[in-house]
């Protein structure tokens, strides 16, 4: 990427991409409210495999603000919950069942089963896959 005369860095912006920003713009997550809003709004988008680069930027960009403003303000949530209920809740809200979760993840349903009932971790590359897929932190699912 080249740089501009002003310093900044010169690179193209999709139109889908501030078409979001316009509707929910990116900046720092003040109050339950704000974060509860970007929620719904990444509840939209949570698992989709159609973005166009500019959607997939907003989401990254915005689950990284709403992952702050959790991990400041409620970090209680996130330290209670297991991968296991982190998993669940990702299957779930993504509407993936188990077989689809498996092959997000690489693995066999039947290993994928072992996990979800604490049988047996996730591995490294599994992790980086479902990260990859959800558009999420690898942290999540360790």
């Amino acid at each position: 990427m080249k740089k501009s005369k002003t310093g900044t860095m010169n690179y193209p912006v999709r139109d889908s991409y501030l078409d979001m920003v316009r509707r929910f713009p990116l900046r720092p997550i003040r109050s339950d409210a704000e974060s509860d809003a970007a929620a719904v709004i990444l509840d939209k988008w949570f698992g989709r495999s159609d973005m166009d680069a500019g959607e997939e930027d907003y989401v990254q960009t915005l689950t990284l603000l709403v992952a702050d403003y959790e991990q400041k303000h409620r970090p209680y949530e996130l330290a209670e919950s297991t991968v296991t209920d982190r998993l669940r809740f990702t299957m779930k809200e993504a509407g993936l069942t188990q077989t689809q979760l498996a092959g997000i993840a690489g693995i066999d349903r039947s290993l994928m089963s072992m996990i979800l009932s604490g049988k047996r971790e996730l591995s490294k590359a599994s992790v980086r896959r479902l990260a990859t897929y959800f558009h999420m932190e690898a942290g999540y699912f360790l």
